[in-house]
């Protein structure tokens, strides 16, 4: 039995060793792998990473801007936290 390239075990009923990229899967004799379908799998993962990435901006952004709106913009608050006194801002 063939180690994985971490030095592990392949699960005891693994079939071929296929690797793309860092991923090292075994895949059952009985399971259809298409290996041409490579690039559309790396592409796939491209644009739902930009895609979550866009989403992250437009709630940073709308969440600036309501703090624009309610006149956080301008102000930083500090909170002292004393131990004999708690907490002061």
């Amino acid at each position: 039995m063939a180690a994985a390239a971490d030095g592990s075990s392949p699960p005891p009923d693994y079939g071929e060793r296929i690797t793309e990229g860092k991923a090292d899967v075994y895949l059952p004799k009985s399971v259809f792998y298409n290996p041409v379908q490579e690039f559309n799998r790396d592409l796939t993962i491209l644009v739902i990473s930009e895609y979550e990435k866009v989403l992250r901006e437009e709630k940073t952004a709308k969440k600036l801007k309501k703090a624009q709106k309610e006149g956080w913009h301008n102000s930083i608050k500090v909170f002292i936290f004393h131990t004999d006194r708690g907490c002061e801002l």
